[in-house]
Order: C-alpha cells, then sequence, then structure tokens
C-alpha cells in the first residue's frame, strides 16, 4: 500500500470528530435549506440566506454557507463515452509536450485535434463560432489536421471522449499506439518553425534581455536592432539574415549567459582604445611609467601634465633611454617627470631618430615626389634677366 494512502487515512481518523455537533442557529431551517437545494441544486448559498431571513432567520451568512455546503447534493453530469476511428483525432491537455515535439515522436499526427478553451487555441467564440488562434491555424494548415474545441464551459478533465480501442479495453497504451500509428498522416517534409522571434537591442552592454535572462552579443553590434530566435532549447540572435550568437537557452531568472568570445573581443576593443590615448601611448612604449605616474600622483602631481611631460621625452629621447631615466627616477624615490628630464639631460643626447609615423597613418600616405634641381637654377636666371638694365 502506498504511503500516502496510510497517511490520508491516519490524518481522516484522527480528525474525525466522535462527538455531536453543537445546535446552531441554522438548524431550525435546515429541512428548508434541503427541500430548496433538492429542487434547485445550483442555487446560490446567498439567495438561501434571503429566503430564510424572510423566515426569520437572524444568524450570519457564514453559518449559513457553511450548512448550504454541507446540504448540497452532489452533481455528476453523464457523459456519452464516444469512439473514432483509429489516427482519426488527438486531445491535447497543454501540458510540456507541444504539438511538433510530439508529431515528430508519433512519426505522424491524427487528422484531427481536440482542444479545451484555453486562450492559446481559442481566441474568442461566440454560440458556435469560432474563432482560432492565426498561429494555430497556421500550425494545422502546415499539418494538415482539423482543430477541433470542446463544447463551452467544458474543461479538459471533462472531455468525454475517452476512446478505447474498439478490440476492448486488454491491450495497453503502447500496444494499442503501435497498432495506431500507421495510421496517422505522414509528417511534412520539414517540421513547422516554433521559434519565438522578438527585436532586441543593447543599448551599452553586451548583453540583450530574453525572459528575464541576459545573452551575450558581440560588441560591435551593440546599438543595432537584433532579432531573437528562441525555440525550447536554443537562443539565436541575428543580425539581419547572419547569426551573431547562439547559446543554450535557460529557463532560470536573472542569470547571464556569456559567450567568452564577446567578452574577449570586448577586452580587445578596450585595450585597443586604451593604446590610442596618450596615456596608453606612454605605457605601451615604457610599462615602468605606469609606477611613476602611480607615484606621482599620490605625491600630488597631476597625472595628465606628467604624462604630457613624459611624452615629449618620449619623442626627444627615444623609449630606451626613458625607459632607464624612469627606472632611475624611481630607484632614486623621484617619481617625476622633471626628475627624469634631469636625468635625461644629464647624459649626452643620442643622434636623432627618424620620425615615427606609426601614430599618424595619414601621413605615411603623403607622396612627396622630389623635383629636378636645374629647374631653381632656371628660376633664378630668369630672376636675373627681370633685374638686369635695359
Amino acid at each position: 500500500m502506498h504511503p500516502d494512502t496510510v497517511r490520508n487515512a491516519i490524518e481522516a481518523q484522527r480528525f474525525r470528530s466522535t462527538q455531536p455537533l453543537r445546535p446552531s442557529i441554522v438548524d431550525p431551517y435546515a429541512e428548508f435549506i434541503r427541500q430548496t437545494l433538492d429542487q434547485y441544486p445550483r442555487l446560490r448559498a446567498t439567495r438561501i440566506y434571503q429566503m430564510v431571513r424572510d423566515r426569520g432567520y437572524a444568524g450570519s451568512v457564514v453559518q449559513l454557507r457553511r450548512q448550504v455546503a454541507r446540504l448540497r447534493p452532489s452533481i455528476r453530469e453523464p457523459f456519452l463515452r464516444l469512439q473514432t476511428f483509429p489516427g482519426e483525432q488527438g486531445q491535447i491537455d497543454w501540458a510540456h509536450f507541444g504539438h511538433v515535439h510530439a508529431f515528430q515522436a508519433w512519426n505522424g499526427q491524427p487528422r484531427a485535434i481536440l482542444y479545451d478553451n484555453l486562450k492559446a487555441a481559442v481566441l474568442e467564440r461566440r454560440g458556435s463560432q469560432i474563432l482560432f488562434n492565426p498561429r494555430l491555424l497556421e500550425l494545422s494548415a502546415h499539418y494538415h489536421f482539423a482543430p477541433q474545441p470542446c463544447q463551452a464551459l467544458a474543461g479538459r478533465d471533462q472531455v468525454a471522449h475517452q476512446r478505447r480501442w474498439p478490440g476492448g479495453d486488454g491491450q495497453t497504451v503502447e500496444q494499442v499506439f503501435a497498432e495506431e500509428q500507421p495510421r496517422l498522416l505522414p509528417p511534412p517534409l520539414h517540421p513547422f518553425s516554433t521559434d519565438r522571434i522578438e527585436t532586441v537591442r543593447s543599448h551599452k552592454t553586451i548583453y540583450v534581455r530574453f525572459d528575464l535572462n541576459d545573452y551575450s552579443i558581440p560588441p560591435e553590434a551593440v546599438g543595432r536592432p537584433l532579432t531573437l530566435a528562441a525555440s525550447d532549447t536554443l537562443v539565436r540572435i541575428l543580425d539581419g539574415a547572419t547569426e551573431i550568437a547562439r547559446h543554450q537557452r535557460t529557463y532560470d531568472r536573472h542569470q547571464p549567459v556569456l559567450d567568452p568570445a564577446h567578452k574577449e573581443a570586448l577586452l580587445k576593443l578596450k585595450r585597443k582604445a586604451f593604446h590610442a590615448t596618450p596615456a596608453g601611448r606612454l605605457e605601451q612604449a615604457v610599462p615602468e611609467s605606469e609606477t611613476l605616474l602611480d607615484l606621482a600622483f599620490t605625491q600630488g602631481e597631476s597625472a595628465g601634465r606628467q604624462t604630457a611631460q613624459l611624452l615629449k621625452l618620449l619623442d626627444q629621447y627615444g623609449p630606451t633611454a626613458l625607459r632607464r631615466a624612469i627606472v632611475e627616477a624611481l630607484e632614486r624615490n623621484t617619481p617625476r617627470a622633471s626628475s627624469v628630464a634631469f636625468l635625461l639631460r644629464r647624459k649626452p643626447r643620442p643622434a636623432r631618430l627618424a620620425l615615427d609615423l606609426s601614430h599618424h597613418p595619414e601621413a605615411q600616405a603623403v607622396e612627396v615626389r622630389p623635383h629636378d634641381l636645374e629647374i631653381y637654377d632656371e628660376l633664378a636666371r630668369t630672376q636675373d634677366d627681370d633685374d638686369s638694365p635695359k
């Protein structure tokens, strides 16, 4: 015997009252209430309350409701057991097993599917006229089955189409389905797309939000309108027709889903942007300058002014000499650009290096065409002839 059965029996015995119920103010009207409910079993307790008040009842409606609940007869609506042909009809309870997965597992689909009146299937109904969900109509057209709604006010658990195999109830569901499966409609060549499509955009971060979770995108896609397509297992993000990100879908809440490649691309972009700044250029040429600038800042020096002075020294003396001077200044505990300049001036300045145009690509593209020097001699002679007396 199942433990739950034993537990329910013990609790029922424990709370079963052995003492008679105390007299109630409703007792004198109990027979009237019983007769009324026998004639009108669906009559509301509030209407009965009005009726017994007219007959002298002075109690509360709460007490009356309890008595009505005890005396109201149980009503069971009768249903017919209907039978359909094998492979003819399916019934959807809208649990966790969707249409497409079911059809793929069955390798086919029935000719008609019965639904209860949930909004995903029936948007509105007026009498026998049904307004189906357009998405359901697309699905039914793709798989060639006819959607059929239940009767109004009839829930899923009241559907009477509890079909049994015509040969009897002795077979298992697996055995019955094995015989019924060949009678299903053949599946289409391609499954119906059930992806949820949304337009998303990230304004600052490399994440877009979907279903209360954040999915990463490449940094170059930040700020652009994107298309998100979500299946039950995957989240794909597209820029136009190009897929730029793909993630496993998570059903948690407020979780970041990060592709390491997106993070690395962002860090690379940040490093590139930093090296384009004066401080980044200085650090790239002389890494020791960062330590000197930190110490100079703690001693009240302006970091921007110190950086500008060190960049001038870098252009004048080159990275090798500047590095030696910065290291010596740090050893002397004089972390300032003026100290570095003093140390550089004590040593003979090296020969002027070739102009470094690596940070000025537009200057590298300038083409300088040499001219024949005789042109200048000709210009000089022409000037002398013009100046001679005539």
